[in-house]
């Protein structure tokens, strides 16, 4: 079963998200984005505008009530990889917000809130796998997924980028959702939520041990996506 789950992790605007879409597609695989719970999480605490304590993390990640659902070809002309929707709303690009992007990482280091996603995770995916057609799959990414939520997935990649040209990338994201933010003000997020990811004490941001890694700074999305396909074409058993 776990030869047909391929874990996608990488730090901020390596490219995972988007890789892993075009990967999900070629493959016929479901594509599941961890991240989107996470930043449900952040979305659904700050709708009321009061300060937000730890208790109140740990119960959002217990109530979290949100559907992730497959972008259908109308949805997809915003470039969105999945839609999601928290009551009756489509807050796909809600998610994508500053705000939620400073809370993401004070709400993905609460041990309680990790472990209550990381269950939801391994339940979407052997759901998944379960109830799939014999060559069909999940490509899951996120930042633990090899490590913690699916060590025994057959194929684990992680990707990464220098900090400027991610850096970069995001404020182009950023800038296509009708929102700015200058370079310096996402670098500087971006080096605080590398630190506070790669040396948090629950399910640190690192490659598994068995991860190939590839290092996206200097080539493109397609090129990305025909190297991880070659490599899981080497390891595609003979029919």
């Amino acid at each position: 079963m776990f030869s047909r789950c391929i874990a996608i992790d990488g730090s901020s605007a390596s490219g995972k998200s988007s890789v892993g879409f075009q990967i999900a597609n070629e493959l016929d695989y479901l594509f599941f984005d961890t991240g989107t719970l996470f930043r449900a999480v952040c979305w659904s605490l700050l709708q009321d505008g009061s300060p937000v304590t730890k208790d109140q993390m740990t119960e959002a990640a217990r109530t979290l009530n949100a559907q992730l659902l497959p972008p259908t070809a109308a949805e997809r002309i915003d470039g969105r990889t999945t839609t999601v929707r928290m009551e009756n709303l489509d807050v796909t690009w809600d998610l994508r917000h500053p705000d939620v992007d400073q809370l993401l990482p004070e709400v993905s280091e609460q041990p309680e809130v990790r472990c209550l996603l990381t269950i939801r995770m391994r339940e979407v995916g052997l759901d998944h796998l379960k109830k799939a057609q014999p060559h069909s799959g999940v490509v899951i990414i996120g930042r633990d997924i090899g490590t913690v939520v699916f060590p025994d997935a057959g194929h684990k990649f992680f990707l990464d980028a220098d900090l400027e040209t991610r850096a970069h990338r995001r404020c182009r994201e950023l800038a296509e959702q009708g929102k700015t933010m200058s370079l310096a003000s996402v670098l500087e997020d971006m080096k605080m939520r590398d630190l506070r990811d790669e040396t948090r004490e629950v399910a640190p941001s690192r490659p598994a041990a068995d991860a190939d890694i590839i290092d996206t700074t200097d080539i493109t999305l397609e090129e990305t996506v025909a190297e991880i396909l070659s490599r899981l074409a080497k390891h595609r058993p003979a029919s």
